[in-house]
């Protein structure tokens, strides 16, 4: 079962901008943490940070934790007074990324976990977010790293001015400065995993659902009549393959249309679902029972004989006749007339002529005196 948190695509795009920025603020905090970690209870931060550098960094991260947490109170408010705000949306969506650009600019705009964070953020945008929004804050961001790039690359800005040497070269790696630069994009990209797990299990739920539904009938859960004419073109298939039998039954509720004027449709519903299950409870497992349309079912039974056939059409007939339908108090009687067809499939020149052939018996069970089983054999 669904949970608030798991229904997150659900949300209003006020409760995403919300969570959003609920996340950021220890995210900002994390970096904050790190840089006054590294400065103040380790070597790497005393050979190679900048002390003034860092500490504006430090300074910049915690300013930035804070607006963050304005902009979540805001939401918060918002969220209580169950108000939308496409201000607070548009706020979240074009400055998440901004947010980021300073502490990338400190440490080097060609770092990794610089690429990583851009390229995460745009995806958990276009998740969360509308296209158009995310994809013109994403260029915005992008624009504002090219320029840092070209002013630095011009030397008009110092490359990753916080670091006093690169701590990374051929002849020295910082083992603290890697895991912990590792360390810093993990909760981010870790909750841009989180998001698109969700985004494709919900497609995958929704994917699932929707081949249900091609395949089901809706009203009794029974396979349709396209799900039932499929399964119908197979097993003809592989009966001719193996030269074997097959039977189809066809069955029709007897005086369904005077169920409906003299109770009334929820009724005339109860009964179909109640003959779809009592059709199912009979059957083999082996065997398929479709709702063709109307108060008309169909049942496949693969491998079996015309005798073995009528044995479950008689068995489904007296089952629906023991079991009355009870609406709003009072019984709804069920009867059923059924035509059985079974035949070697390699007699039989296509596989719907199975169900015309039933048809023909259906028929003739309904012009017998109806609440009976009638089998094709050379004529009915």
């Amino acid at each position: 079962m669904e949970t608030r948190i798991t229904r997150l695509l659900d949300w209003s795009a006020r409760d995403k901008a919300w969570l959003l920025a609920v996340i950021t603020v220890p995210l900002h905090l994390f970096y904050a943490g790190w840089v006054w970690v590294s400065l103040n209870y380790t070597d790497f931060g005393a050979r190679f940070l900048d002390p003034a550098v860092a500490g504006q960094g430090l300074a910049y991260a915690l300013l930035a934790a804070l607006y963050w947490a304005l902009v979540a109170a805001w939401g918060s408010a918002l969220r209580y007074l169950q108000r939308d705000s496409m201000l607070l949306v548009n706020t979240v969506i074009f400055s998440y990324g901004i947010s980021q650009l300073p502490l990338a600019f400190l440490v080097g705009m060609a770092e990794p976990m610089t690429g990583v964070i851009l390229l995460g953020a745009s995806i958990t945008g276009f998740v969360l977010f509308s296209f158009w929004r995310v994809l013109a804050a994403f260029f915005i961001s992008l624009f504002v790293l090219m320029l840092l790039s070209l002013l630095t690359v011009e030397g008009v800005l110092p490359y990753a001015p916080v670091m006093l040497e690169d701590p990374i070269s051929r002849d020295y790696v910082s083992p603290y400065y890697v895991t912990s630069q590792f360390m810093l994009g993990v909760p981010f990209v870790t909750f841009a995993f989180v998001i698109c797990y969700m985004l494709l299990s919900r497609w995958k739920r929704r994917e699932a659902q929707a081949q249900r539904l091609a395949v089901t009938d809706p009203l009794t859960g029974v396979a349709n009549r396209r799900a039932f004419l499929d399964m119908l073109e197979r097993e003809y298939a592989r009966a001719q393959r193996d030269q074997s039998s097959m039977a189809v039954v066809m069955l029709d509720l007897d005086h369904f249309k005077n169920t409906n004027d003299s109770h009334g449709h929820a009724a005339g519903d109860a009964v179909l679902c109640h003959a779809a299950a009592v059709l199912g409870g009979v059957v083999r497992e082996v065997d398929s029972v479709g709702r063709l349309g109307g108060e008309e079912f169909a049942i496949l039974l693969p491998g079996a004989t015309a005798s073995e056939a009528m044995d479950v059409a008689e068995r489904c007939r007296a089952a629906l006749c023991r079991a009355p339908v009870m609406h709003e108090g009072a019984p709804v009687d069920v009867t059923a007339s059924l035509g059985v067809c079974g035949l070697q499939a390699n007699t039989v020149q296509r596989a719907s002529r199975f169900l015309e052939l039933a048809d023909q018996a259906l028929y003739a069970a309904k012009e017998g005196g109806r609440n009976r089983v009638v089998c094709y054999q050379d004529g009915p």
